[in-house]
């Protein structure tokens, strides 16, 4: 324990004096030839508390000068800003003290090193936010880091937890320097952005007892490598967001939900995720641009909008169990080449697919729409077998692809506007006898060379052939009734006309 007569120089010994805020029966350490405290507290420096006085009051010291501060083992309690924006150097806290109140130490930037000990049992909101710390021992015996605890210290390389810690509360070390943690067993989450923006964190070694990694906790962080422990059941919201260096994560067979953009912007390279996951949140692994390989479990019911959008990914095989593949969930994954969808899907969202380099795909029995834009700017797509349970056809779905043949099944009453459009290889198409209206530029400017429209079909709508550069020979069936403007604009087309149809 530091003496109080260390400050000062030699011969000039301090003052006992008394402060409005300060407790009774203890002693503020001041320099020679001042009167009553309040009248020079920007001058003390040194604060020396004499047993036995059992609590400091709120706001007692805040914005002083202290630089030494030295508490006894009788105190019980610290108050909310009790020393808070102060310049302190040395803090010495004895056993005893019970309580730190909110912000009280919050804004020493100065203080370099900070044991707490084990006689306290919570650490306060903001207690020691924005602080110097460097290096943090907390004794056994605390239970609870509160909100912001340790907030904000940024010189904070190296923490020791205790054993008996139970709680890390929301942005407990959130913009700390800390280069690894060891999270004590007896926590069950680590909570929301515990150490968000840790930008150094390259190591955490988690516990058994974990259950939960909260929203934001770990994002932002150095991490290169984790490993969930067995017992983890969700993982929250951007948990891993933005840890560009994270490259392997090992999950463990217990997880069962994956938040929204949970790893999205990380580093990972592969994942395989365990038969119980049911969910996987939006953009869960978008911008993964290093992720080649994902292993999905047969638990999993659909694929989230934008799960995988944009990342790096090879292939994928969607596991029996899936019947939908929602809006944008593999958009522009550019190395996309191999797709194998189950016979349980029956729904592919819009743009699921947009500017990959998927090269062929068959659709299962059992599939009732592919949405808008589903495989839009494929270029690389060249075959498609569409099922006989079809019945929709988006809008744009197939728009730039590669595709060179293609025959739609009986069910389908319309081709959606520009479904084709721009399928500069599409040489063949079959059309079905259900089929009732081909949408605007539904196949406009592709390569069909000739086309029987079906008995029963009413309706083409405008540019529906245009600039079909290669499409000679159309039939026009006697169902087709109303009147046809520029379906074949810029189309060097010989037609066989029936019934009552009139081009113009």
């Amino acid at each position: 324990m530091m003496e109080p007569d260390a400050a000062f120089p030699s011969g000039q010994a301090p003052r006992v004096v008394t402060h409005r805020n300060y407790p009774s029966g203890s002693a503020l350490l001041a320099p020679p030839g001042v009167g009553r405290a309040d009248t020079w507290s920007r001058k003390v420096e040194v604060l020396w508390v004499q047993s036995p006085v059992r609590e400091v009051g709120y706001q007692a010291f805040m914005k002083w000068s202290l630089r030494r501060v030295c508490l006894p083992p009788s105190l019980r309690r610290i108050g909310a800003r009790a020393f808070s924006l102060n310049q302190i150097e040395e803090l010495e806290i004895g056993e005893g003290l019970e309580e730190i109140g909110r912000d009280a130490f919050s804004g020493c930037t100065m203080l370099r090193r900070l044991r707490v000990p084990g006689s306290l049992r919570r650490i306060s909101e903001r207690a020691f936010r924005l602080t110097g710390i460097e290096e943090l021992e907390i004794a056994d015996g605390v239970e609870e880091i509160a909100e912001e605890g340790f907030y904000g210290c940024t010189s904070m390389h190296r923490v020791q937890l205790p054993a008996t810690l139970r709680h890390i509360g929301m942005r407990s070390f959130a913009h700390c320097a800390l280069t690894e943690v060891q999270v004590p067993e007896g926590v069950a989450e680590l909570g929301r952005e515990a150490f968000y923006r840790c930008l150094s964190l390259r190591a955490v070694q988690l516990p058994n007892s974990l259950r939960r990694i909260g929203t934001r906790a770990l994002c932002n962080s150095g991490l290169e490598s984790l490993e969930l422990p067995e017992g983890v059941e969700g993982i929250g919201d951007e948990a891993l967001a933005h840890c560009s260096k994270l490259r392997r994560v090992r999950v463990p067979a217990s997880l069962e939900s994956i938040g929204y953009r949970a790893f999205a912007g990380s580093g990972i390279e592969e994942v395989h995720l365990p038969e119980g996951v049911n969910e996987i949140g939006c953009e869960a692994f978008a911008h993964c641009g290093s992720l080649k390989y994902v292993r999905l479990p047969t638990s999993l019911r659909c694929i989230s909008y934008r799960a995988f959008y944009m990342s790096g990914l090879e292939g994928v095989e969607v596991p029996e169990g899936v019947e939908e593949i929602r809006y944008w969930a593999f958009r522009e994954c550019q190395q996309l080449r191999r797709v194998r969808l189950p016979s349980s899907l029956r729904r592919i969202g819009a743009r699921a697919f947009l500017e990959t380099s998927i090269e062929e795909t068959e659709l299962p029995e059992g599939m009732e729409e592919v949405g808008y834009e589903a495989f839009c700017e494929c270029p690389r797509l060249r075959r498609v077998r569409l099922p006989g349970t079809l019945r929709i056809v988006g809008a744009r779905a197939f728009f730039l692809s590669g595709i060179e043949g293609i025959e739609i099944p009986e069910g389908v009453q319309n081709v959606e506007s520009g479904a084709f459009h721009k399928c500069a290889s599409l040489r063949h198409v079959r059309l079905p006898s259900s089929l009732r209206r081909i949408g605007y530029r539904a196949f406009c400017a592709s390569g069909i060379e000739e086309v029987e429209l079906p008995e029963g079909l009413e309706e083409i709508e405008a540019e529906a052939f245009c600039h079909c550069a290669s499409l000679r020979r159309v039939r026009l069936p006697a169902s087709l009734r109303k009147h046809i403007s520029n379906v074949f604009s810029g189309s060097a087309v010989e037609f066989e006309i029936f019934g009552g149809c009139v081009l113009t």
